[in-house]
């Protein structure tokens, strides 16, 4: 039994590698497949590190993905009414932090987190923090933009130590992270909020 420890922006790097490593070849459906993973894991590569890049350039060579394929795939997968639904209460129960001419925007929602926190910065949010409860634990997806990283904003290194504070786990990237956590929604998304408003002020 071993471990790997090694920054990844996402799932499907580390499936083609393992498989890479282990002399597979890539059918075009596997490239396909691993190409969108790729996309959708990196905010279309607004999180990619350059590993991402390079295995999705020898996905395109090696399976014969036509790059433009895939984001039709993508932009035609329809979403379900669920989630559509979702993503509308999203906004309806936003609540909204300015901090000069920074928004952040936090949520509650029972499932579809990710695509709601994306939803919040989309529509005008900075950083956004949708929360939702998983039994006895809360559950905080985040976004964040890319001024707002640059500003300082790590969601993913913030949500890592919020969890281990909290008896839960947390991380991700400096723009998309999560957490799972014990303790009251309100109070983790104010801890989020207070936590990015003393960058934003800095």
């Amino acid at each position: 039994e071993f471990y790997i420890h090694k920054p990844t922006s996402s799932t499907a790097e580390i499936i083609y590698t393992m498989l890479h490593d282990a002399g597979h070849s890539f059918s075009l459906e596997m490239g396909i497949a691993l190409v969108a993973g790729i996309i959708t894991d990196t905010g279309h590569f607004k999180h990619a590190t350059p590993d991402a890049m390079r295995i999705t350039a020898d996905l395109l060579e090696e399976a014969r993905v036509q790059y433009g394929e895939v984001l039709d795939l993508l932009s035609s997968t329809p979403h379900d009414v669920s989630m559509r639904i979702a993503m509308m209460k999203t906004a309806m129960r936003a609540q909204i932090v300015r901090v000069g001419d920074w928004i952040i925007a936090t949520s509650h929602v029972s499932s579809f987190n990710g695509a709601a926190a994306a939803t919040l910065v989309n529509i005008g949010a900075d950083v956004a923090f949708v929360a939702s409860a998983v039994g006895e634990n809360v559950r905080i997806s985040s976004r964040a933009r890319r001024a707002a990283i640059e500003k300082g904003v790590a969601l993913g290194r913030m949500l890592d130590e919020m969890g281990k504070r909290h008896g839960g786990t947390g991380g991700g990237h400096d723009g998309a992270a999560g957490l799972e956590a014990k303790g009251k929604q309100d109070e983790i998304l104010s801890e989020c909020v207070e936590r990015v408003r003393q960058i934003l002020e800095e």
